[in-house]
């Protein structure tokens, strides 16, 4: 976890700046970019994207000083850059980053990292002969403190034994964007297609199973799971709604689904322990003992958290104070590349995230269970 004051204590004395180039600039793109711009050490010096009208949206964020193009291999062959943020859509991602290791260049992927598990063998396969190489996947909560607390509380025993984990991420909504000219459909509304993008799983669903398999220490061993077009009749091709249930190591099971036509709860997980459970939200978390435990106690020595007194039925707050996740994991790249080591959220777990996707969307599609060692 790296602390706020970091970046700016130590870029005093810092001799230069990490140059950066961002690829995709959509409402993603457009925010890492803020981000970029409030962090020194950072100097945003490129961006691109096949869109003209979204450079012209970039330029008032950042001004005119910055590069711009409409192809990504001019940007690596013209501009001078340390490292590349890529915020394209899914079925980019391989090319491009294939592409900047061949530029030598550090890297920031989003999630999913990439669209299949071959394509991410070979990215892991490349960079073990890139060892200088920084490459760091999206999932912004392996840098949030809160996070970093709840996992620990889990892996501590703080509820028990861990006997199963509920997650979700729901919306109200079709999940669909403008598109002024039809010849951009798909690469505007590209999650709605599946030679583009692996949907709900792999834009929502990823962020759960990559914090599942950091709190656990493991991956899934099989998968089941349904999924449908059943409320948005539009013409898209992945699902508006999933549900899978993963099973792990020791028959923990692990159930995580999405909506997209109802928001109830919103985005959640919980973690279900014998002795207690924890409640996960975006920005704040809470624990619940079972009510034969209601002796519960203080977690405050194991984790660093604090807990208030409260009803029990209420829960017990963790209070952590508010984070902004993806400052934290761009300010924790920064870190890794001056201090030439590789962040949590690397090509391996990022890896491991790509298998659980590629399995469950499989077990939706094909109607059965998938094992993890059939991708091998």
């Amino acid at each position: 976890m790296l602390e706020k004051a970091w970046v700016f204590e130590d870029f005093k004395s810092s001799q230069s700046l990490i140059r950066v180039g961002v690829v995709g600039l959509g409402s993603r793109g457009k925010g890492l970019i803020r981000r970029i711009q409030e962090i020194p050490g950072f100097k945003l010096v490129a961006g691109c994207d096949v869109l003209p009208e979204r450079i012209e949206e970039c330029k008032l964020i950042t001004g005119p000083e910055p590069a711009y193009f409409a192809d990504y291999s001019i940007m690596l062959r013209e501009a001078d850059f340390d490292a590349i943020v890529i915020a394209t859509p899914l079925f980019t991602h391989f090319e491009i980053i294939n592409s900047a290791l061949t530029s030598e260049l550090h890297i920031y992927c989003e999630k999913t990292m990439t669209y299949d598990h071959g394509q991410a063998d070979h990215i892991v396969d490349r960079l073990e002969s890139k060892q200088d190489i920084v490459f760091q996947v999206g999932y912004q909560y392996r840098y949030s403190k809160l996070y970093e607390v709840v996992a620990k509380m889990v892996q501590n025993g703080s509820i028990g034994q861990l006997v199963g984990i509920r997650g979700q991420w729901n919306r109200n909504g079709d999940w669909r964007r403008p598109v002024i000219n039809p010849a951009f459909e798909k690469l505007i509304n590209w999650r709605m297609y599946k030679d583009y993008s692996r949907g709900l799983l792999g834009e929502l669903t990823s962020h759960q199973i990559d914090f599942v398999n950091w709190i656990t220490g493991a991956t899934p061993l099989s998968v089941i799971g349904y999924g449908g077009i059943d409320y948005w009749k539009d013409g898209r091709e992945t699902e508006d709604n999933i549900q899978v249930v993963f099973e792990y190591p020791n028959g923990l099971k692990v159930s995580l689904g999405c909506q997209t036509a109802n928001a109830y709860q919103g985005y959640q997980m919980v973690f279900l322990g014998d002795t207690a459970n924890i409640i996960v939200g975006q920005n704040q978390a809470v624990i619940f003992p079972e009510e034969k435990f209601l002796e519960y106690g203080t977690v405050d020595g194991v984790t660093g958290a604090t807990i208030t007194t409260s009803d029990f039925k209420e829960g017990i707050p963790i209070n952590i104070p508010a984070e902004e996740p993806t400052a934290n994991a761009l300010q924790h790249f920064l870190k890794c590349i001056l201090e030439k080591k590789q962040p949590p959220s690397n090509a391996h777990s990022g890896r491991d995230c790509v298998y659980a996707v590629e399995i469950a969307t499989r077990a939706i599609e094909e109607k059965r269970m998938v094992f993890w060692n059939e991708l091998n």
